[in-house]
Parts: C-alpha cells; structure tokens; sequence
C-alpha cells in the first residue's frame, strides 16, 4: 500500500474507516430490531397467560378456562397432567417439566419459530406450570427482509462515501499538486507561493522557502569556496611551477639552485597547509565531535606546547609571545578535544605572528572564567578594516591589504568551525592598537 498514490490511500483508507462504522452501525441496529422484535413477542405470550394465571388463583379447585382459537397454550395441573394443549407437538416436547421464569426460543420440524413463556402459579391445591407460545416466524422473515436492506443500504452509503472522499480528496490535494508545479518551475531566485491563509498548506510553503533559501546559500557558499579554493590553489600551483622552472635553468648555479629550492619548498608548504585545512573544516561539517572532551590540564599542556611551537618560528624575529595559561577548575572537563585545542591555539597564534611582522607583542592567553574555557590570543599589530570584522570568521576571506601575505584565509575559519562543534562561540575585536580573537567553550 506504500507504492499507492496518497489520494488512493486516503480514498482507501476512508473507504475502511466508512465500511466498518457502516458495518457496526447496521449490526447494532439490527440486533436492537430483533431484540425489540423477541421482548414484544415475550410480552405478548406473557398477556396470553396472565388470565388463566389469574383465574386459578381465583378458582384452585376448577379447570382453567378454555383456550381462545389461536393461543398457543400449556396447562399442567399439581399432578404433571395437561389439563389444556393447544401448542404444536414439537413446543409441547420441548417443554421443561418445570417452567423457568427465562423465554426461550425453539424451532419446529417445519421451520416454523416460536418464542416460549413459563409460568408457575401457586394455589392452594398446588403448583400449576403454565406455558404460552408466540409464533415469530414472521418477524424473523421480517428481520431477514431487513437484513437484505441494510446490505444493499451499507452498499450504496460506501459508494457514497467513496465518491464523496475522492471529491474532497481531489479538492484537499489541488493546492498541494499546484506547489509542486510551482516548485518545478522554480527559477534562481523565486519562491513558493505562500497565500494569505494562515493554514498548513501556506506554513508548508514557508517552510520549503526557507529550506530553499538555505539550500540555495548552501549552494552559493560551497561555489564561492570552490571558487576560492581554486584561486588560492592556483596560486601557489603556479608559482611553485614557475620556481621549479627557474631552478631547473639555474641547476648549474649552486646559489641559485638552493634558493630557488627554497622557494619551492615554501610553496608546497603552502598547499600542505591549504589542503589540511580543508580537509580539517570538511571534517568538522561532517562528523560528530560532541563526544570529545578534556580536562583543565590537558587544555593547559596543549596550549603550552603551541605556544613553544610558535616561540620556534618566531625565533629568528623580535617576537614575543606572553602566555598567562592557568586554569584552576579541579575536575572540571570541557566539551571540546585537547587536539581542536592546540589547533585553535596554533592558528590564533600563527595569524597573530604574522600580523606583528618582524617586532610586536602576542599574548596568550587561558583560563576558566564562570564555568567556560577561555582562549584568548590578542597581538599589538595594526588589527584589521572595521568592515572586516563581519566576515573574519568566513572561509577564504581575509583583508584587502593582507592579500598580498603568506596565508589561505582559512585559519579564523576552522577555529569558529572547532569552537562551534563544540557548542562554544568565537569573537573578534579590534583592540587599537591591535587585533584579538576570543574563544569560550562550555564544561561538560
């Protein structure tokens, strides 16, 4: 039934739905008709024997009075004899030796149904049974009469019903298949007619429009970052190409055969860290690092050893790097790995160290702070465009005038990415003079 269309299966399931109230319906209908049909005819045998009841009370020691033409009546006197019988044979051998204050029904031979009363008088002269039949042949043919027009009535009720389902059906479903025409025919920036109706066929179209806005600024993100991706790969393709080709015309000059080596080998690095980078970010929109937690002193190790790794490159400068790590939290735990730490960390503090240039001061900075993990890398370089800040956090964008520097762009972009995947936020600020960049994550 799951392969059916949705109008067949609602017509369907209505139809079901209308077949079994119609069924209940007429059968309890039909058991009310007979048992309105059984408790007349109970009634009525019980009036046939209530004179003769009422007579041998009256008279004890007389025969009862004689049976009118058409009663079907049973008369035992104290001693068993039947003193008055006209009820067929078949009634008058079903018969108890003692009545029972229960109608009961019986059949004849010749198909013929009768309804049965018992009734005990007690006189003076003893216990006298009394016994009246109703012949219900009739009302049975009756009820079988009317069982043949509650058929046919239940017959033409679901056909009714089913026409009137496919009608409403038909009417309810137009303006879901007048959507999907529209979404067919969709163009680059049209939407979903939404309507004036504030009712679920107008919430459903709001609904698509915002999936289709989403998936359309899905889209437009991954071409700009493909786009982007290829510019900043091309890039360094090119000048690593045109390194190798000097080098290759040079190889004959020692001097210029070891720069130009060099020169190459900085371009590769360039790609390896381009390409772990988004390697890094394309894992992060997939998986699930919710699970991945540590401790305040692993945060603390791993911060430490990026700054000792930064304090390598930065050797050959006058650069300094401040840390102030101490987070004093006795057993609290972070949601967010000791490895995205050291990530966070060493990007901040690789974009801070280029931002100096060859002199400045970079802080470091780590604590816990109201329950939450605080990094904070700040530099006293000449920070960025106040319209840059908007969008520091987005792939591959980077300041007009940083263009031109070592960098892919995508270093504040997998640290929003990290701190993001672990349920925290991320900031940035000018500090003037300077530029910071702040991470919270929350404790476990």
């Amino acid at each position: 039934m799951s392969r059916l269309r949705i109008r067949t299966r609602l017509v369907l399931g209505t139809a079901v739905v209308g077949a079994i109230v119609v069924a209940v319906a007429l059968i309890v209908a039909r058991v009310e008709i007979t048992r309105l049909l059984f408790d007349s005819a109970v009634q009525l045998a019980q009036t046939d024997l209530a004179p003769f009841a009422v007579d041998l009370q009256r008279n004890p020691g007389e025969q009862p009075d004689s049976v009118s033409n058409g009663l079907l009546i049973v008369i035992r006197d104290p001693s068993g004899r039947e003193v008055r019988d006209t009820a067929p044979h078949d009634v008058r051998q079903a018969l108890p030796r003692t009545p029972s204050s229960v109608p009961f029904t019986l059949d004849d031979d010749e198909g013929r149904s009768y309804v049965v009363v018992g009734r005990v008088v007690r006189t003076s002269q003893g216990d006298w049974s009394l016994w009246a039949a109703r012949d219900v042949s009739s009302s049975r043919s009756a009820v079988e009469g009317i069982d043949v027009v509650f058929v046919l009535m239940g017959i033409g009720l679901l056909a009714v019903l089913v026409l009137a389902s496919t009608v409403l059906v038909r009417g309810a479903l137009r303006p879901v298949e007048e959507l999907r025409r529209h979404a067919e025919t969709l163009q680059d920036d049209d939407l979903l007619p939404v309507g004036g109706n504030d009712d679920e066929l107008a919430r459903l179209a709001a609904t698509l429009n915002d999936l289709v806005s989403r998936v359309r600024s899905a889209a437009r993100r991954e071409r700009r970052m493909v786009s982007d991706a290829a510019h900043e790969l091309r890039t360094p393709l090119a000048g690593l190409e045109a390194e190798l080709e000097l080098t290759r015309r040079h190889r004959d000059d020692p001097a210029q055969l070891a720069s130009g080596l060099a020169s190459a080998e900085r371009s590769a690095r360039r790609l390896g860290e381009l390409a772990t980078n988004l390697l890094e970010l394309s894992r992060l929109d997939d998986a699930d690092t919710a699970a991945e937690s540590a401790d305040g002193e692993a945060v603390a190790a791993e911060a430490l050893d990026a700054v000792d790794r930064a304090r390598t490159l930065v050797a050959d400068r006058r650069v300094r790097i401040e840390d102030r790590v101490a987070v004093a939290a006795p057993g609290a735990r972070y949601a967010i790995g000791a490895i995205s730490v050291s990530r966070i960390v060493d990007n901040l503090l690789s974009n801070a160290a280029r931002a100096v240039g060859d002199d400045g001061v970079v802080t470091v900075v780590v604590a816990d702070g109201d329950g939450e993990l605080l990094l904070r890398v700040e530099d006293d370089g000449p920070g960025v465009p106040d319209d840059f800040l908007p969008v520091a956090f987005e792939r591959f964008s980077r300041p007009d005038e940083d263009r031109r520097r070592e960098g892919s762009g995508l270093g504040l972009a997998l640290v929003a990415a990290l701190a993001r995947a672990a349920g925290g936020s991320v900031r940035a600020e000018n500090r003037h003079p300077g530029f910071a960049v702040e991470v919270r994550i929350p404790q476990m």
